[in-house]
């Protein structure tokens, strides 16, 4: 029993490592665009015409779903961690429940795909509205608004990636440690 709980907090730690490496190198500076974005978003609604309006509203419905995925994920990540080691510990078998616990193991995987899909797409809804914006009467803050955007969309793809390559393979190895794969 010692020994199971000495590799499950290994496992935990390695993951929680990962998870680190996202939050620094992905997360954190997803939420320093974000706070640029918003910067500039500022600085543009001095002067609000309909183009700038058009170009404010959709920076906001990008920053605020981009904040609350962040959130979600940070959340989501740590508390799934947590009960994967509980049940692990406690010599947990998945093969042994009513079929309920594997449908929450499969669920907590595809609710990242799944929120991953929706953000690409909240970029794509949104990044349409810089199309022809060049002679807004802020046409050098248009592009760096349009510049961090696509540095936020290319930073959320690369975290995915992360997540699926290197945080996605050490989940389901302790799933299948518990007989939830």
């Amino acid at each position: 029993m010692l020994l199971m709980e000495m590799s499950a907090l290994a496992e935990k730690n390695v993951l929680i490592g990962k998870f680190e490496e996202l939050n620094k190198g992905y997360y954190n500076e997803m939420l320093v665009s974000v706070n640029k974005i918003n910067s500039y978003i500022n600085t543009i609604s001095l002067r609000p015409t309909e183009d700038v309006v058009a170009i404010i509203n959709a920076c906001k419905e990008v920053t605020a779903e981009m904040q609350v995925y962040i959130l979600e994920r940070q959340q989501e990540f740590f508390s799934y961690i947590d009960q994967l080691i509980d049940k692990r510990v406690n010599s947990h078998d998945c093969k042994n429940c009513s079929g309920s616990c594997k449908l929450q193991h499969r669920e907590r995987l595809t609710f990242f795909e799944i929120s991953y899909a929706k953000m690409v797409e909240v970029f794509k809804n949104n990044l349409a509205v810089f199309e022809n914006m060049a002679e807004t009467i802020f046409p050098n803050i248009v592009h760096l608004l349009q510049n961090q955007l696509i540095l936020l969309e290319s930073s959320l793809t690369e975290a995915f990636f992360y997540e699926t390559t290197q945080i996605k393979p050490l989940i389901y190895k302790m799933q299948q440690a518990i007989g939830a794969a």
